[in-house]
């Protein structure tokens, strides 16, 4: 399986058995496909070839919003039955469709048609079932509908349906994506390193808003492009699910394009550290323009309102953010928002955003953007990248006050500005129809409400969250864990399969000891009385041979533990795949010392086997 490109953890050239397994939950869980046995099976294969100089010129006349990839037409409906054959009532059919993906790029699948049962399943998943994707009947009867991008070699498109099932699959795809990475990195990994993550101490007065934060995958036409938005408050406080942005993101996109519009939700670091593996994420497909600037940035404030086709699941624990239509800011306030299409981060102000002209200097309390600057903070300095487009301004009152258009910020120029569409002009100033304005949707009784605070998919949130001091350890090494939960907690229940203790019923845990090799999950239970809420980290804590020194020289010495030494099998390779030759000598039944046959210089990757396992480890040798 391919995964994006991870500037940072483990490289993307190791053979895909040693990456982490990653799951990515839809609208209402994943199920699991079903493998042919004694069911009746068709399969179809599609080979997509993407185009790499198209793709160089894509990525090198870099406009925003930021380029995330393009489609190709690709018409091809799936068989809905099997003629002259004799079936039994207890029949079940699985048609597939294999898209054979030689690309550096992810597939993303675009339907004109897909009308399904109720009592028919449909998936989209890797052919190592690492990563499942089910698909839905649409609840409102929207035939364009698609699915977000999947990162592997094969792909299946798979549809079950029973012999009884009269009312037959009928799905049909117009469009196959290719979602950059690698060398054209523009996702998971690939802001500039002075970013700072939603998680980190910037983001603890902003827990609340980040979670209304969404990463949009735009379709225009053929034109695949990152934005970012928020999920957004009405006066009725119904949760119905806008999601406010600018309107130069997908700005000439049509009715069906907006209905295959992919929104990620919770897509972050839970911790303030960069993450090794691509975090979980949940995602909605659909969306109906509602209103919109439509003048250029000089004439209109750069707005987009967007209605998303289905209710947001209390599994994704939404956040619809509030807002203030008055033409005033505050002195500290924040930015969140997805950079090149990366997880979560969190910019900060500290002086208060003037009123302008876009990519004016000169105050004007009439103008209709926000300038601000950022600073520099505890964990870094943030500022926006493409794909941050659309993105709210907050105050510090936690109310949005703007949409981001553009800018000059970037890691390269921290103190240059950028400019935010106001909410206040949005409101109702860049036309007199309601397709032109936010008041007529987000006040629709014409309260006059001038701020409102957001609301969560509970007042009382209770959320289970948890760090650890460190993430690899060796064999009998102490690990420390450290609760990040929230709300009204009054028990905690630990589990930690593998280690010792194995539990704990306090806040602090204390250190816990692994002595065996393997990855270990972890789980926290918070409760306050009356509910639970329930955090389970897979392979959270992984338990690796220690190798001193490291870096080294051309000799160095494998500790293992409370493990044979002797058992295991010792691979070494360099970053080309070369094999590198060695000497070993067993010191004794926990220690090897290894010596290359050959000077050599930079990152080898050494794999450990067992009849049980197979385990990689990073080395550096500078001499």
């Amino acid at each position: 399986m391919r995964y994006p490109k991870y500037t940072y953890g483990l490289l993307a050239f190791l053979p895909a058995m040693l990456l982490p397994v990653v799951f990515y939950a839809q609208v209402a869980g994943v199920g699991k496909p079903l493998k042919a046995v004694n069911e009746i099976a068709i399969t179809q294969k599609l080979r997509v070839v993407m185009d790499e100089e198209y793709r160089r010129t894509l990525t090198t006349n870099e406009t925003l919003p930021l380029t995330a990839g393009y489609t190709i037409q690709k018409s091809f409906c799936i068989d809905d039955a099997i003629s002259g054959t004799s079936i039994t009532d207890s029949t079940i059919y699985i048609s597939k469709v294999l898209i054979i993906n030689p690309n550096q790029a992810g597939i993303a699948l675009y339907f004109s048609k897909f009308e399904i049962s109720s009592q028919t399943k449909a998936y989209v998943y890797s052919a190592d079932f690492e990563d499942i994707i089910e698909l839905y009947p649409s609840s409102s009867g929207q035939k364009n509908t698609a699915v977000r991008p999947v990162f592997a070699d094969s792909i299946y498109l798979q549809i079950e349906w029973h012999a009884k099932d009269t009312d037959l699959p009928l799905i049909c795809l117009s469009e196959i994506g290719f979602v950059f990475y690698d060398n054209y990195a523009r996702n998971f990994g690939s802001s500039g390193d002075c970013n700072v993550n939603v998680n980190c101490t910037e983001g603890s007065s902003w827990q609340n808003q980040k979670n209304g934060i969404t990463r949009i995958l735009v379709k225009q036409g053929s034109g695949l492009y990152w934005c970012s938005g928020s999920l957004i408050n009405n006066v009725r406080m119904d949760k119905t699910p806008y999601v406010f942005t600018a309107n130069h993101c997908g700005v000439s996109s049509s009715s069906a394009d907006y209905a295959q519009w992919v929104f990620y939700f919770n897509y972050e670091s839970d911790e303030c550290m960069n993450p090794a593996q691509e975090p979980f994420f949940q995602n909605i497909t659909g969306s109906q323009l509602i209103s919109a600037s439509r003048n250029s940035v000089e004439n209109g404030s750069d707005f987009k309102l967007l209605l998303l086709n289905q209710t947001v699941p209390e599994s994704f624990k939404p956040y619809f953010n509030g807002w203030s239509k008055n033409n005033s800011a505050t002195e500290t306030g924040s930015g969140i928002h997805h950079p090149s299409g990366d997880i979560k981060k969190i910019s900060t102000f500290s002086t208060t955003p003037l009123s302008v002209a876009f990519g004016q200097q000169n105050p004007e309390q009439q103008e209709k953007y926000w300038r601000v600057f950022w600073a520099e903070t505890t964990n870094g300095h943030g500022v926006t990248e493409g794909g941050s487009s659309g993105s709210p301004l907050f105050d510090s009152n936690g109310r949005i006050i703007g949409a981001l258009t553009g800018g000059s910020s970037s890691c390269d120029n921290k103190l240059e500005p950028d400019f935010y569409g106001k909410f206040s002009y949005s409101w109702e100033s860049n036309g007199s129809t309601a397709d032109l304005q936010l008041a007529p949707w987000l006040d629709p009784d014409n309260t006059g409400l001038n701020t409102l605070n957001g609301i969560g998919s509970d007042v009382d949130p209770l959320r289970a969250l948890f760090s650890v001091d460190y993430g690899e350890i060796a064999p009998g090494q102490l690990v420390e864990f450290t609760s990040l939960s929230s709300g009204n907690i009054l028990t905690f229940e630990w589990l930690f399969p593998g280690g010792f203790p194995d539990k704990s019923i306090e806040e602090s845990p204390g250190k816990i000891m692994y002595e065996a090799f393997g990855a270990y999950d972890v789980s926290l239970v918070v409760g306050d009385g009356s509910r639970m809420d329930t955090l389970t980290r897979k392979a959270f804590v992984k338990v690796m041979p220690f190798i001193s020194p490291n870096p080294t020289g051309n000799t160095f010495t494998i500790q293992t533990g409370s493990v044979v030494a002797d058992l295991f099998q010792i691979s070494i390779f360099d970053l080309s795949g070369r094999e590198i030759g060695f000497r070993r000598q067993l010191i004794d039944s926990g220690k090897i010392t290894i010596t290359l046959d050959q000077p050599v210089k930079g990152l080898l990757i050494l794999l450990l086997r067992t009849d049980k396992e197979t385990i990689p480890v990073k080395l550096i040798v500078t001499d």
